[in-house]
């Protein structure tokens, strides 16, 4: 699923030594200086299977997380992880496919671990292609959102820019941006200039939604 954006950012993480615990006292620190936006932590299955995913979700409540999107956790496994994590009070996200059919499946799976939302893939490909088109999406997010009820809906994949977040926000109760913010944040030298560009990105972008 990744571009190279992503796959990028993976390469230098490991060559930093960066693991699912580092990532958990991330979030504890960010808590501790008064984030209090929900956090949820997207990575494949194989770390959250090393670390054991009752320790995941007891470390996610020390941590402040709440919850986790797991794209690649076999369906066999999926209704282990997601009892460990409800046990804790943590949300397993489910992935909705833009070939998934079992919407059903999909929204038990969310409303058992808390509803925190669906994530749904809006085109075939890797993160960070370009956009669908909302004429191409917009009937399965019908399909989606009807199956959902309360459950909120999320789309991403290939939005970048204010105009996608125009386009596709009133198909969804949100918008997920990954590899543009990636690429906009290195463009910064600093740290203070990389805050700097990322309040001004997720700024322009969150106004989008409110046109």
């Amino acid at each position: 699923m990744d571009g190279p954006v992503i796959s990028k950012c993976h390469a230098v993480a490991r060559q930093q030594d960066v693991d699912l615990t580092q990532c958990l006292s991330d979030v504890m620190t960010a808590r501790e200086k008064g984030l209090t936006v929900p956090v949820i932590l997207m990575g494949y299955n194989s770390p959250f299977v090393a670390h054991g995913w009752e320790k995941v979700a007891s470390d996610a409540v020390t941590a402040g997380v709440d919850g986790f999107l797991v794209p690649d956790c076999p369906p066999e496994e999926i209704d282990g992880v997601a009892a460990a994590l409800a046990h804790r009070g943590r949300a397993f996200v489910p992935l909705v496919t833009p070939t998934a059919t079992n919407l059903d499946c999909t929204v038990d799976i969310a409303r058992r671990t808390g509803g925190s939302m669906i994530y749904v893939i809006s085109k075939p490909g890797k993160t960070g292609c370009s956009a669908a088109g909302v004429s191409d999406v917009a009937p399965r997010m019908d399909q989606v959102r009807r199956a959902a009820g309360d459950v909120p809906t999320t789309i991403g994949f290939g939005v970048s820019t204010p105009d996608h977040v125009r386009a596709f926000a009133p198909l969804a109760d949100g918008v997920v941006v990954g590899s543009a913010l990636i690429r906009a944040l290195n463009e910064g030298r600093s740290p203070y200039e990389r805050r700097r560009i990322a309040r001004s990105f997720v700024g322009r972008l969150a106004a989008a939604t409110l046109l």
